[in-house]
């Protein structure tokens, strides 16, 4: 009796022993970085869609709009090339892709764009033709487009807690329109096929790279550089909730966590020098 006492003792001590450690044993979220398709991380990839002249969408083939809007932008007679080829960190040779860019996360711009828009990623997204959503001071009472000598550029740049991040950068008009799922825009879609400017019409390439947190800083500083940050009001210094705002010289949406980030843009869109926080230094003691 005695024995079998010990054993169950010893079954009980092992079970909890096992649970604790397999309980403890939870890896922190990985950093940002790109996706060549749902879980498979890349350090960069690059992918050149086709017109919808060449390599039209079959007509009888609907877009997904996974990040929102309607098939062809509402337009049934809109002409829709995703087709493409892509290369990556892992596959330097370009190689056709399948199904269509952006249609889902089995694709390098579905899979990347989500891991922003559907998750907690603090980010800035840059559009100079966002076509009036949202409504930006540069397009005036009547343009849709933000011309010269604001840059005619388009993009996002993503990042979590440490600074770590990515950037992706894209030429297609009217998309990304927002970085958030928490934040879509109001009157258009953020899918690739499914906005009201058929802004797959035409040739467009994409490129995603992985950033440490001084590549995310050194960016932010060169945005600026570039012509596509000002007038943006930032959430007031110290407060670490998120906040979303636009501005007006070549569009852009930005939400901000990292005390240190926070601080480097309140200093760029001030049109002053932005400090360069080094990864390892400490992060802000009021940040969750």
């Amino acid at each position: 009796m005695c024995k079998a006492r010990a054993l169950v003792r010893l079954f009980l001590f092992l079970s909890v022993t096992l649970f604790c450690l397999s309980g403890s044993s939870a890896q922190p979220p990985a950093a940002p970085t790109p996706l060549w398709q749902s879980g498979q991380p890349v350090d960069w990839w690059f992918a050149f869609k086709f017109n919808a002249e060449t390599f039209p969408r079959p007509a009888a083939s609907t877009p997904s709009c996974v990040f929102g809007g309607v098939p062809r932008g509402g337009h049934p007679a809109a002409k829709l090339g995703q087709s493409y080829v892509a290369a990556s960190s892992a596959h330097p040779a370009l190689a056709k892709g399948g199904g269509f860019l952006g249609d889902s996360t089995a694709d390098p711009l579905g899979a990347t764009f989500d891991e922003v828009y559907n998750g907690t990623l603090s980010y800035v997204v840059w559009n100079d033709q966002f076509y009036r959503d949202p409504v930006l001071p540069c397009e005036g009472t009547t343009g849709n487009a933000c011309g010269a000598p604001w840059a005619h550029a388009k993009g996002l740049v993503a990042w979590d807690a440490d600074g770590n991040g990515l950037l992706l950068q894209v030429t297609t008009p009217s998309w990304p329109g927002s970085g958030s799922s928490a934040h879509p825009r109001q009157h258009d879609g953020n899918s690739l096929g499914c906005v009201q400017d058929d802004n797959v019409d035409l040739s467009q390439h994409f490129f995603a790279l992985k950033l440490t947190k001084d590549d995310v800083l050194k960016l932010l500083a060169a945005l600026q550089t570039e012509g596509v940050v000002t007038d943006l009001s930032i959430s007031p210094k110290g407060s670490l909730t998120c906040t979303s705002s636009q501005n007006g010289r070549g569009g852009m949406f930005f939400v901000l966590e990292d005390q240190d980030l926070h601080d480097s843009v309140a200093a760029l869109l001030a049109g002053k020098s932005a400090p360069l926080f080094h990864a390892a230094k400490k992060k802000a003691a009021t940040h969750k």
